[in-house]
């Protein structure tokens, strides 16, 4: 029953997504497209606000290692009293979400502390961990210097283009490609 239901719901994802869907959401990539999607890994900025940092980050650690990166220890704290969340890393404290801060900035907060804690951890490794969408559909990916310039030259504009999470609303670092 599973494999029947695979094998009919792939096809329906793919007819959605036709000439709408990114090549990510697909699953498809052109031969000259430099991003690499099979090695993309979801994220999802709501589950990172809400409490799920330290379990993402320990998804993708042995990502961080083959890249050549140095782990090292992320701490979550959170404050049932005041709904705080924050993260801490190399004694740094982050404010991600809750109390005074609202959802939209609470997801943009935990993506931007979320790329940069990781590339921290990638300095010296050739690599950086670069996002891809936002929001629910966060994404990341470890690509060089060259597949970065690659990447930006092929998506000039989509969610496909791979950039660094920042803190400012309401784009979070996104490139705005909106008329």
């Amino acid at each position: 029953m599973a494999r029947l239901i695979l094998l009919i719901t792939v096809p329906i994802m793919l007819a959605l997504a036709g000439p709408f869907g990114s090549s990510a959401a697909s699953g498809q990539q052109s031969a000259a497209d430099p991003i690499p999607y099979e090695e993309v890994v979801s994220l999802d900025a709501e589950r990172l606000a809400e409490g799920g940092m330290i379990e993402v980050y320990d998804e993708i650690e042995p990502v961080i290692v083959s890249r050549g990166g140095r782990p090292d220890t992320v701490q979550a704290h959170s404050d049932e009293k005041s709904g705080r969340y924050s993260i801490e890393h190399r004694g740094i404290t982050y404010p991600v979400s809750g109390g005074d801060i609202s959802v939209a900035q609470g997801w943009g907060n935990a993506a931007a502390v979320f790329f940069e804690i990781v590339n921290r951890q990638m300095e010296g490794s050739g690599y950086r961990f670069y996002a891809l969408n936002h929001g629910n559909d966060l994404q990341g990916v470890f690509l060089t210097d060259k597949q970065y310039a690659a990447a930006r030259a092929f998506h000039r504009k989509g969610a496909d283009t791979p950039f660094l999470p920042t803190r400012e609303a309401p784009m979070f670092g996104m490139p705005d490609d909106r008329p």
